[in-house]
């Protein structure tokens, strides 16, 4: 079942509000790109799954994933402090390997080395 509009706004804003705080407090402590690709709060908002896309190494992936839960308590207590929400939701953070694989399959189809659909046809 897909969320109303309500529940894309709440996700939205909670991915955008974690982004920030990632790029403040996360990132400066990695050599690694961290992005927030997506939020999925419960509809009693007390829970809120963050997907986290990491591009670098398997350290640098579990570094990043280690920060976000050691600074569960701290990311969740500014959210509180900057969104207004009837409920601050307890963040659970997931890894998202979206980029990685949509890399790989890009390698895949260079390795293919298929022509272009916009090339003109071979002249006879």
């Amino acid at each position: 079942m897909s969320p109303g509009k309500r529940m894309m706004r709440v996700n939205e804003l909670l991915r955008r509000e974690l982004a920030l705080l990632c790029e403040q407090f996360i990132v400066p402590h990695l050599d690694a790109l961290v992005t927030i690709t997506r939020v999925e709060t419960s509809p009693d908002l007390r829970h809120a799954k963050v997907f986290v896309s990491v591009l670098g190494s398997t350290e640098q992936r579990r570094a990043a994933m280690h920060l976000m839960q050691e600074n569960r308590k701290h990311l969740q207590a500014e959210i509180n402090r900057r969104l207004t929400l009837k409920y601050t939701p307890r963040l659970h953070f997931h890894d998202d390997y979206t980029a990685e694989r949509a890399d790989h399959v890009l390698g895949i189809l260079r390795e293919l080395d298929l022509p272009d659909d916009d090339a003109a046809p071979p002249s006879p």
